[in-house]
């Protein structure tokens, strides 16, 4: 809990929200991130119980139907040049949710933990080449503590389960 809580607290270092000042955008970005906690935990208990595809086409369904309500009002004609991304989209994210299933279904979430620490170098990226912006002091402090948390974690977790193993 100690590495959770400290990783926690490098999220808050790299964002650093103004306490005073939270918006409905703050809450948005708050309630995402539980939703995609409750994802994973999701994914790793169905993983087991039913096939990959059969779990991401029904979540794929129930997001859907969550968000069809709100299509009429946000919806706007797409230019002919953007139909490509507007199918190419949803496919990525098909693939991508399915992968991640079976590898959850597969592993454990010491051995998949490090391979998230890749969303931390493309939103650098990212915010390189669309925003022109990189992280600042404070930033890396925050990217370093979430690090290091994650490698404690997960060391923590390859004792544990080596503890486990009945010596021959």
């Amino acid at each position: 809990w100690l590495g959770v809580s400290g990783g926690f607290l490098g999220v808050l270092i790299v964002i650093r929200p103004e306490f005073g000042s939270l918006d409905t955008n703050a809450l948005l970005i708050l309630g995402t991130g539980l939703c995609v906690a409750l994802q994973m935990l999701l994914n790793r208990k169905l993983g087991v119980l039913a096939d990959p595809a059969v779990i991401s086409l029904w979540g794929a369904m129930i997001s859907m139907l969550i968000m069809l309500p709100f299509v009429p009002f946000f919806l706007s004609p797409i230019e002919a040049g953007l139909i490509w991304l507007l199918v190419s989209i949803p496919c990525v994210a098909a693939a991508s949710q399915t992968l991640m299933i079976l590898a959850m279904s597969r592993a454990e979430a010491s051995v998949l933990a490090p391979f998230t620490y890749t969303e931390i170098i493309s939103a650098i990226v990212i915010g390189l080449m669309m925003f022109g912006t990189v992280p600042d002091a404070l930033s890396w402090v925050g990217i370093a503590l979430i690090t290091l948390c994650g490698v404690i974690v997960a060391r923590a977790k390859a004792r544990e389960t080596r503890g486990r193993q009945p010596k021959i």
